[in-house]
C-alpha cells in the first residue's frame, strides 16, 4: 500500500525503488498486488452491503433506466425505506455503476437499498456471488422455520 500511496503523490518508480530500498521491478510488482487487492475489497464491501440490505431489485438488460429507477423506488417505499435521491438521481447513479446506453441497461444487475436509503449496485461476478449467498439463506430461513 506504501507504494500505491507514493506512486499516488507523483514519485515514478525509480523514486519509489529508492526510497523503499527495493529494485523497480518489485516495485512494481507491489503496485499490481496492491491494485487487485483493492479490487477484491472494493468487491466484498459491495457484496457485504447488498448482503446486509432489506432491498434488492432485480434489473434485466434492456430495461430503461427510468423503469428501474422506479423499480427502486416502489421497493424502498414498500420497505418503508426513504431514499437519498429522486428517480433522476438513481438513474444518474445507475448511468455510471452499470453498463448502459444512457437509456437502456446493457446487463443485468441487482440495485441493493439499504436501510439508510443508499443503494449499493452488483453485477457481472459479483451479482452472481450474492444470488448464490442469498438462496442458501432462503435455504436456512426455510430449514429454521420447519424446526420451530
Amino acid at each position: 500500500m506504501l507504494a500505491l500511496m507514493l506512486r499516488s503523490m507523483g514519485l515514478n518508480l525509480s523514486e519509489i525503488a529508492e526510497a523503499l530500498g527495493t529494485s523497480r521491478q518489485n516495485v512494481h510488482s507491489m503496485i499490481k498486488r496492491g491494485l487487485k487487492n483493492v479490487e477484491k475489497f472494493e468487491h466484498l464491501c459491495k457484496l457485504m452491503k447488498a448482503c446486509t440490505s432489506r432491498v434488492h431489485v432485480f434489473a434485466e438488460a434492456g430495461e430503461s433506466l427510468s423503469e428501474v429507477a422506479f423499480k427502486v423506488m416502489e421497493a424502498a417505499d414498500e420497505a418503508g425505506i426513504k431514499l437519498k435521491g429522486n428517480e433522476q438521481d438513481i438513474m444518474s447513479y445507475l448511468k455510471f455503476e452499470v453498463e448502459n446506453d444512457g437509456r437502456k441497461l446493457s446487463e443485468p444487475c441487482v440495485i441493493a437499498v439499504n436501510d439508510e436509503g443508499r443503494l449499493v449496485t452488483l453485477t457481472k461476478s459479483t451479482m452472481s456471488e450474492f444470488i448464490k449467498i442469498k438462496e442458501e439463506a432462503s435455504k436456512l430461513v426455510s430449514v429454521y422455520k420447519m424446526t420451530k
